[in-house]
């Protein structure tokens, strides 16, 4: 393995010869008389360049700039072994479950399995230890099993890659790479396990049931920024424990702020039932919580507290943090043929309003803009527009949505409990005087039904949020209309989505700093600091967010916090299967090899040149006066 870089060197050497080429100038010599020198010839029209000789000087230059250029290239040498084995320790977030039978953590398990493997594999054989997250090589050995390494050996708090790559790599490593065996210790189920003695997978558990949070959410209205609600989302396998209750906090003092009892019923909540015969491992239930009207803080940590002195399948998931939005100002374009409909929204504090007729509508001069969101009244666009739209009331014959009937005060019949939209709001309240049913299209579903069809529909395309309401919600009338006010800000609540900066990260998030920040001369170096940890590390490139809890981010000389949290529903669950493809390929890594350890040369080339510039030094010197 050379460096080519290094190789340029020797493009030089014939620069050594140089000094060789050109004939030296005599030296002025004082003399009693000239006439000796008569006859002579004169120096002066002699030729610059003389006849090349080299004296044993020269080959010791030359042997120092050969072995300078050699250390630069940073040769090694591999040293062929007898094939071995790799060993594969499942290092994701669901290993740190505790095992249903003995109470014991699965990677404790793994880990003393891992170790009985190495004492069985006889001295100079090699071994290669692999990890799942993250994914690749952490050690190779060859002389006796490494043990010492299991000791700093820990669990991850983040999921393992995509099934893929896991798949792949034990496939590249049982096929491959030239291992004689291939030990996979994990708490997967694997599927489609080839008849292949190359290959064998050991399954710890099966842990017990766990109830785990799959998503935390804190919201900060902009337009009212005392007003903090919550939502969680909590996991409930079948056969899990029901002696729990939800507590979220603050996160700095541990203050409890509210409680909810796994028994207790809301109308905000929801059972979600995901029973399936064919996927045993799926959680059966997931339940929502809603807690309102939060006292402010700048850190909520939400625990999940049992009963009792047994612990969950997994503490892990038992707890999540989320950072408080800070406040922000919305910035709304109003296209609308009525030119008092935005009255009333011109009102709302935080909100920044731009109106426009429809004729005066540009969608590229929207998007230059920059605008939060943009509201079609009684108009439409050609196309949907390239940022967050709510549409109210679109005309017949728009390009966009299908209209239904049209009806007089329709009566709402059904909506969507949970949703952003009717947060706040006692739907069966709201009284259009007049409305159209909307169609849903495939990107948008409905969230408030009425007796003449869909009233309003909310959905996501191209990673952009849009809503269209059947009926007028303008002028914003404020308490005058109560029930459409509400419903007013909810849709410019969610399409601003101002809770996104502050939303939390899921473990394993690949973290980067703003482009800039790290360059020097134009602001400090980004600094970083884990939880656990006491200082802060600076960071130039991409890091990875692997522990659970929350970060404190340095950059462009302002200071925040960031969330992170193991939020992922499959890793919650251990046990769950995995299903490996052996027929096939995969691309030989850079690792390939790793039973042919190196040895570095270019230290002891170093070491070598800089000895013989020591003897030419003495060379130089020893020449008499």
């Amino acid at each position: 393995m050379l460096s080519p870089a290094g190789l340029v060197l020797l493009l030089g050497l014939p620069l050594l010869a140089l000094p060789y080429l050109l004939r030296r100038r005599h030296p002025r010599v004082v003399v009693p008389a000239l006439f000796l020198y008569e006859g002579l010839p004169s120096g002066a029209g002699r030729q610059t360049w003389g006849r090349l000789r080299l004296p044993p000087r020269f080959f010791l230059q030359l042997l120092i700039l050969l072995l300078l250029a050699a250390a630069a290239a940073r040769p090694v040498l591999r040293a062929a072994v007898a094939p071995g084995v790799a060993l594969v320790l499942d290092t994701s977030a669901s290993m740190q479950a505790l095992d249903a039978a003995r109470g014991e953590s699965l990677f404790a398990q793994a880990k003393a399995g891992l170790r009985a493997a190495l004492e069985q594999i006889p001295t100079g054989r090699g071994v290669a230890i692999y990890t799942t997250n993250p994914l690749g090589p952490v050690e190779t050995h060859h002389e006796q099993a490494p043990e010492r390494l299991l000791d700093r050996l820990t669990a991850s708090d983040a999921p393992n890659p995509d099934d893929e790559a896991l798949a792949g790599l034990l496939r590249r490593l049982a096929t491959g790479d030239g291992f004689e065996r291939t030990v996979f210790f994990t708490d997967r189920e694997v599927s489609g396990l080839p008849d292949d003695p190359r290959l064998r997978v050991e399954t710890f558990g099966p842990a017990r049931p766990n109830v785990g949070i799959h998503a935390l959410h804190v919201h900060r209205s902009p337009f009212f920024p005392d007003r903090v609600q919550a939502g969680v989302r909590v996991g409930v396998p079948a056969g899990a424990r029901s002696d729990w209750r939800l507590v979220i906090g603050d996160g700095r003092t541990g203050r409890s702020l509210a409680s909810r009892s796994a028994a207790s019923v809301d109308p905000a909540e929801r059972e979600i039932g995901t029973d399936d015969a064919d996927e045993p491992h799926t959680l059966s239930r997931q339940r929502t919580f809603a807690f309102s009207d939060l006292p402010r803080t700048d850190v909520y940590c939400v625990r999940i507290v049992f009963d009792g002195d047994q612990a969950d399948g997994l503490a892990l998931d038992n707890e999540a943090v989320a950072v408080l939005p800070e406040p922000a100002t919305v910035s709304v374009l109003l296209v609308s043929p009525d030119p008092e409909a935005g009255n009333g929204l011109a009102r709302i504090a935080n909100l920044r309003l731009t109106r426009l007729r429809p004729e005066e509508y540009d969608p590229d001069r929207a998007t230059r803009a920059q605008y939060t969101c943009v509201l079609f009244h009684l108009t439409a666009p050609q196309a949907l527009p390239d940022v967050p739209a709510a549409f109210f009331l679109p005309p017949e014959g728009n390009p966009l949505f299908r209209l239904g009937d049209a009806a007089p005060r329709p009566a709402v019949t059904d909506w969507t409990l949970g949703h952003p939209l009717t947060s706040y709001l006692t739907v069966p309240l709201l009284a259009p005087a007049y409305a159209h049913a909307i169609r849903p299209a495939a990107w948008n579903r409905s969230v408030i039904e009425s007796t003449a069809g869909a009233l309003v529909l909310a959905g996501e395309r191209n990673g952009r949020r849009y809503v269209v309401t059947g009926f007028d919600l303008l002028p914003y009338l404020g308490r005058a209309n109560l029930p459409a006010s509400i419903l007013t800000l909810n849709v410019l609540n969610w399409l601003a989505d101002t809770d996104a900066a502050a939303r939390p990260l899921p473990t394993g998030t690949v973290f980067s700093p703003q482009a800039g920040a790290a360059e020097p001369g134009t602001a400090p170096r980004p600094q970083l600091h884990f939880p656990g940890e006491a200082d802060f590390r600076p960071f130039a490139q991409a890091v990875v967010l692997d522990r659970q809890g929350v970060y404190r981010l340095r950059e462009g000389g302002t200071e925040r916090l960031l969330a992170v949290n193991l939020t992922n529903a499959d890793e919650s669950t251990s046990g769950r299967p995995l299903r490996l493809d052996m027929g096939g390929t995969d691309a030989r890594p850079e690792a390939n090899g790793i039973l042919t350890p190196e040895y570095a040369v270019w230290p002891w080339l170093l070491l070598a040149s800089a000895v013989l510039c020591g003897v030419e030094w003495w060379w130089a010197g020893r020449r008499p006066a």
